[in-house]
């Protein structure tokens, strides 16, 4: 207990009773020498007190003063028992140690448990060509490979040893994995299908790779590309395919959410035509109308007939665009055609391509 609790001990037992026996004593004898001492042999009210120690004989008080004495002695000693709880129990709170003393102990399995945190992934999901048609994935290795030995035969796509989509049934079409976007639950592979050969344009589907269920092909019909510009999109499970202006001059996406393939279309914003389109046809467009004969010029047409398929193609998409100016696109190819001097980028693009 240490040494402070057995001074308590020690106040409690006998440094007060002592005290109270000595005040005691100075009463009885401040009593006496006032005068108010009665001789005990004489006065049938008196009788010796004796407190502890032996006083002498002669002191002696009447009842009424003992009385007073009793009293005085009673709240005397109430007050002490009262102070010394107090510091007794002041003392008993400062012991006691605070939560942060002892902390909580841990179990050292409930330490080791891994608690699983959904991934919310934010960006453009991951190139799949540096994977050279191998792809390990969360359900085993997707793979490009062919049986045969035949020149014209097109690899099919595995997954493991089992074949999940066959290049017969999608009319022999090159199969290619584009993209992968990790999941909370899994992962979705986008994959595309193409006749080859320049000027086609591939059609999409994503593969659901997901726990606990077997894969699962996500097709639509309009999931393809009239422009060929893709973009990309994820925000945590939510992935959206950007996939041009469609032939209705709108911009159409397909968005992959809760397993379910939704298309969106949008309004094109009204301005200028994008920067790439723009730098296309000052690079690309202008140069081959500078090279058209004479007799081909034309202020209010586009001599494209006798153009390259690289170059039809290109105005072909970008006049989905509603943005796109027909009558200025033929005038800056006719000053071409002319033999006039090819203006530089940034006067093409404010007077051409609005912006």
């Amino acid at each position: 207990m240490g040494n402070r609790w057995l001074f308590y001990y020690w106040l409690l037992f006998y440094g007060l009773p002592e005290l109270l026996g000595s005040i005691q004593l100075q009463v009885i004898r401040l009593s006496h020498w006032s005068g108010d001492r009665l001789a005990c042999g004489h006065v049938p009210i008196c009788r010796q007190v004796y407190w502890w120690r032996n006083y002498p004989d002669n002191y002696c008080i009447d009842n009424a003063q003992l009385k007073k004495i009793g009293r005085l002695m009673a709240n005397i000693k109430l007050f002490c028992i009262g102070a010394l709880s107090v510091v007794l129990s002041l003392n008993s709170g400062c012991n006691q140690k605070s939560p942060t003393d002892n902390p909580p102990t841990t179990d050292k399995n409930e330490s080791n448990k891994k608690v699983e945190v959904p991934i919310v992934t934010v960006g453009q999901g991951e190139d799949l060509e540096k994977f050279n048609d191998q792809l390990p994935t969360s359900q085993g290795l997707l793979s490009l490979k062919k049986i045969g030995n035949e020149d014209f035969e097109r690899p099919d796509l595995y997954l493991g040893d089992k074949i999940i989509l066959a290049s017969k049934d999608v009319n022999d079409d090159r199969i290619s994995l584009v993209r992968r976007f990790k999941l909370t639950q899994g992962e979705a592979i986008l994959v595309s299908t193409d006749a080859g050969g320049s000027g086609t344009l591939p059609s999409y589907s994503i593969l659901l790779l997901l726990k606990g269920q077997a894969p699962k092909w996500l097709t639509k019909d309009d999931f393809y590309s009239e422009t060929g510009d893709i973009t990309y999109a994820q925000k945590g499970d939510v992935v959206t395919i950007g996939l041009g202006i469609n032939d209705k001059g709108l911009n159409k996406s397909i968005v992959l959410e809760n397993g379910q393939l939704l298309t969106n279309l949008l309004e094109t914003a009204k301005g200028g035509l994008p920067n790439n389109d723009c730098k296309w046809l000052h690079d690309e467009l202008l140069p081959n109308c500078e090279q058209q004969p004479p007799e081909d010029c034309n202020e209010n047409v586009i001599p494209e007939s006798s153009m390259s398929m690289a170059i039809t193609r290109g105005l072909g998409q970008i006049r989905l665009n509603p943005n796109f100016n027909e009558q200025s696109v033929a005038e800056a190819c006719y000053q071409a055609c002319s033999k006039q001097p090819i203006p530089d980028y940034k006067e093409f693009k404010k007077s051409v391509c609005g912006g």
